[in-house]
């Protein structure tokens, strides 16, 4: 879509969970639980193919509510496998308890410099950050949640196709590009590819808005492309290896609904 210290910890299954939630309707009630969740859909750029992981050390994260008030989120200063965090799977970043009344409009997210990815020949390389986003990176957050949730989830995605830049000699830049959307008023389409070891690119398209993950080979080839409004999408599918569109489709996506392509085949 349009854009948008050393310390390792070790990210076990117990650290991921899905971006989707299961809330309950609950009117008496005058606070929302609210999750920040961290997740990745990878972009455009071919290169990031390259990397087998990619590591962001977060610090901070703070969010604008429709008054203008900013307020300070409590997170662990923590380091992440963006890599790990593709087709549907995020980590939490923090949970916290505001009124019902607060609507939150942005989001602050601030980086440390332990940035750092792996590319596919073991080299590990650092990833600077300019001086311009030492600061932070703030996200608008378009859709609202409504008051009657007892809680809902704020996922906070770092495109890193469109993040990470050569600047030669084997150094790379981390110019982040995120959005951040609400899980529980948005939709995501999913599936699996056969043959189940062709490594496809998927992308949802519409107009001018483009994003794209890449299937999972090691998880029956599985994709899902997460943060849609309400419209119509075409999701088409290109083998990694080519250049080629080998299969597309148009769906409808209803805001809160979500799609299921169950599997598509790609002749090749």
């Amino acid at each position: 879509m349009k854009p948008w210290k050393f310390l390792l910890i070790a990210m076990t299954f117990m650290s991921l969970a899905s971006c989707s939630t299961k809330n309950t309707t609950n009117i008496l009630s005058s606070t929302q639980n609210v999750f920040f969740l961290l997740a990745d859909d990878p972009g455009i750029r071919d290169f990031q193919l390259n990397f087998t992981k990619v590591y962001v050390d977060v610090k901070e994260i703070d969010y604008v509510a429709a008054d203008s008030s900013i307020t300070k989120v409590p997170v662990t200063d923590s380091v992440f496998n963006l890599k790990s965090l593709m087709n549907g799977n995020c980590t939490l970043l923090s949970q916290i308890t505001i009124p019902n009344t607060v609507v939150i409009k942005q989001i602050h997210l601030v980086l440390g410099s332990d940035n750092y990815g792996t590319l596919k020949n073991g080299t590990v390389v650092h990833l600077t950050v300019p001086s311009g986003q030492q600061a932070g990176i703030t996200i608008n957050v378009d859709e609202t949640a409504p008051s009657t949730l007892s809680s809902y989830s704020v996922i906070i995605d770092f495109n890193v196709g469109q993040s990470i830049f050569s600047t030669g000699n084997n150094t790379y830049m981390l110019n982040p590009v995120l959005r951040s959307y609400i899980a529980d008023v948005t939709s995501y389409i999913k599936g699996n590819i056969s043959p189940s070891k062709l490594l496809t690119k998927v992308f949802v398209v519409k107009g001018i808005d483009t994003l794209w993950t890449v299937s999972d080979t090691t998880n029956s080839n599985y994709f899902r492309l997460s943060g849609l409004t309400s419209g119509t999408y075409t999701v088409k599918f290109m083998p990694a290896d080519t250049t080629d569109i080998a299969d597309s489709v148009s769906v409808i996506v209803h805001s809160g609904s979500n799609i299921n392509l169950d599997t598509i085949r790609i002749a090749k």
